[in-house]
Protein backbone atom coordinates (compact mmCIF):
# COMPACT_ATOMS: atom_id res chain seq x y z
CA UNK A 1 0.00 0.00 0.00
CA UNK A 2 1.42 3.37 -1.03
CA UNK A 3 0.61 5.14 2.24
CA UNK A 4 2.48 2.57 4.29
CA UNK A 5 5.44 2.65 1.92
CA UNK A 6 5.72 6.42 2.28
CA UNK A 7 5.20 6.35 6.07
CA UNK A 8 1.82 8.08 5.89
CA UNK A 9 -0.74 7.11 8.49
CA UNK A 10 -4.40 7.68 7.75
CA UNK A 11 -7.07 7.82 10.44
CA UNK A 12 -10.10 6.26 8.73
CA UNK A 13 -12.54 7.66 11.25
CA UNK A 14 -11.60 11.31 10.68
CA UNK A 15 -9.98 10.87 7.24
CA UNK A 16 -6.99 12.85 8.43
CA UNK A 17 -3.52 11.88 7.35
CA UNK A 18 -0.27 12.58 9.15
CA UNK A 19 3.35 11.77 8.53
CA UNK A 20 5.31 9.85 11.07
CA UNK A 21 9.07 10.36 11.08
CA UNK A 22 11.21 7.48 9.91
CA UNK A 23 14.96 7.03 10.23
CA UNK A 24 15.51 6.90 6.48
CA UNK A 25 13.37 7.98 3.53
CA UNK A 26 13.05 5.81 0.43
CA UNK A 27 11.11 6.04 -2.81
CA UNK A 28 8.49 3.81 -4.29
CA UNK A 29 6.79 3.25 -7.64
CA UNK A 30 3.06 3.50 -8.23
CA UNK A 31 0.71 4.12 -11.12
CA UNK A 32 -1.88 6.88 -11.16
CA UNK A 33 -5.28 5.89 -12.55
CA UNK A 34 -5.92 7.68 -15.86
CA UNK A 35 -8.44 10.53 -15.76
CA UNK A 36 -11.69 9.19 -17.25
CA UNK A 37 -13.12 12.68 -17.82
CA UNK A 38 -10.11 13.74 -19.89
CA UNK A 39 -10.06 10.45 -21.84
CA UNK A 40 -13.79 10.74 -22.50
CA UNK A 41 -13.40 14.32 -23.71
CA UNK A 42 -10.83 13.29 -26.33
CA UNK A 43 -12.95 10.34 -27.44
CA UNK A 44 -16.02 12.57 -27.79
CA UNK A 45 -13.98 15.11 -29.78
CA UNK A 46 -13.01 12.37 -32.22
CA UNK A 47 -16.61 11.25 -32.59
CA UNK A 48 -17.97 14.79 -32.94
CA UNK A 49 -15.51 15.65 -35.72
CA UNK A 50 -16.17 12.35 -37.51
CA UNK A 51 -12.53 11.42 -37.04
CA UNK A 52 -10.53 8.66 -35.45
CA UNK A 53 -8.94 9.17 -32.05
CA UNK A 54 -6.97 6.71 -29.93
CA UNK A 55 -6.40 7.43 -26.25
CA UNK A 56 -3.48 5.40 -24.96
CA UNK A 57 -3.71 4.53 -21.29
CA UNK A 58 -7.49 4.96 -21.14
CA UNK A 59 -9.32 2.30 -19.16
CA UNK A 60 -12.43 1.04 -20.92
CA UNK A 61 -13.82 -0.28 -17.63
CA UNK A 62 -13.97 3.33 -16.39
CA UNK A 63 -15.72 4.49 -19.57
CA UNK A 64 -18.48 1.87 -19.92
CA UNK A 65 -21.40 4.31 -20.06
CA UNK A 66 -19.75 6.63 -22.57
CA UNK A 67 -18.54 3.81 -24.82
CA UNK A 68 -22.00 2.25 -24.78
CA UNK A 69 -23.63 5.53 -25.87
CA UNK A 70 -21.01 6.11 -28.57
CA UNK A 71 -21.66 2.61 -29.96
CA UNK A 72 -25.40 3.28 -29.82
CA UNK A 73 -24.80 6.44 -31.87
CA UNK A 74 -23.03 4.45 -34.57
CA UNK A 75 -19.45 5.21 -33.59
CA UNK A 76 -17.00 2.33 -33.91
CA UNK A 77 -15.27 1.66 -30.58
CA UNK A 78 -12.13 -0.49 -30.42
CA UNK A 79 -10.76 -1.44 -27.02
CA UNK A 80 -7.35 -2.96 -26.35
CA UNK A 81 -5.53 -3.62 -23.13
CA UNK A 82 -3.63 -0.35 -23.54
CA UNK A 83 -6.01 2.01 -25.32
CA UNK A 84 -9.47 2.96 -26.54
CA UNK A 85 -10.07 4.14 -30.13
CA UNK A 86 -13.20 5.69 -31.60
CA UNK A 87 -13.80 6.01 -35.31
CA UNK A 88 -16.78 7.91 -36.65
CA UNK A 89 -17.75 8.10 -40.29
CA UNK A 90 -20.05 10.41 -42.21
CA UNK A 91 -23.76 9.96 -41.41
Amino acid sequence: MITKTLALKLDVDTLKGYLEGVPRLHGCAFEVIPDRIEAGTYLLAGAATRGSVEVTGARADHLDGLLSKLTEAGVRVDVTERSVRVTASEP
